[in-house]
């Protein structure tokens, strides 16, 4: 799949801001995981889901008034390396964005 047709870009846009906004809007992840897989197939899907729910947790760290930052909080009090921090999220939040996006393929 070519990404760089209008035709895909703008839904790779609009899926990347709506999991952005993820980080002070609560809603359901997994209706962004599916929609990827909807749109994309799994194989495209699952790597731009995951790329951009890593840089919306990084960035929900950042954000004091978001509930799930709890985690960065205690994460940060017990100085856990930015990098360590980074991988276990990933490995932490691919099985279910996994399965999400799975499900929007089927």
């Amino acid at each position: 799949m070519c990404l760089r047709s209008a035709s895909v870009r703008a839904p790779l846009a609009i899926l990347a801001a709506l999991i952005l906004v993820h980080a002070v809007v609560l809603f359901p992840a997994e209706i962004a995981n599916t929609a990827a897989g909807l749109m994309y197939g799994f194989a495209v899907a699952l790597p731009l889901v995951m790329a951009a729910w890593t840089v919306s947790l990084l960035l929900a760290r950042l954000v004091p008034f978001v509930p799930m930052s709890l985690v960065g909080y205690a994460a940060g009090a017990a100085r856990v390396p930015l990098g360590r921090y980074t991988w276990t999220t990933v490995v932490g939040i691919l099985p279910i964005t996994a399965a999400a996006t799975y499900l929007g393929v089927a």
